[in-house]
């Protein structure tokens, strides 16, 4: 009799645990999932803030006319050369660049939507 009650406080025992490790994995899941997705939207707006700084250093050297590799961008894959007018337009702000999540000062990232 003793050993069947000692089996069955061992089974009741190991149901407990298990669905309580479930439960803590599930959450454990859960905030891992979170933090990727975090992760994932901070990479892509430094992503496009990278870009968009590679594309403005573009702009500089088709200005001036400078010699030597455009970067790859977003807008400009091939990192090919514009011309003087078309440069001297995005330097000037008639270019508004990507859309980098619309930011705010106190989500600077735009992850709070």
């Amino acid at each position: 009799m003793a050993d069947w009650i000692n089996r069955q406080v061992k089974n009741a025992t190991s149901a407990v645990g298990n669905a309580a490790g479930g439960v803590v994995n599930a959450v454990g899941n859960g905030v891992s999932a979170a933090g990727q997705n975090a992760g994932k939207g901070i990479t892509n707006t430094t992503t496009g803030w990278a870009s968009s700084t590679r594309e403005y250093g573009n702009s500089i050297k088709d200005a001036t006319n400078a010699s030597g590799v455009r970067a790859s961008t977003a807008q400009n894959p091939l990192g090919l050369t514009r011309g003087q007018a078309s440069a001297k337009g995005h330097l000037s702000g008639a270019y508004k660049g990507r859309n980098t999540g619309g930011g705010s000062g106190r989500d600077p990232l735009g992850l709070g939507k």
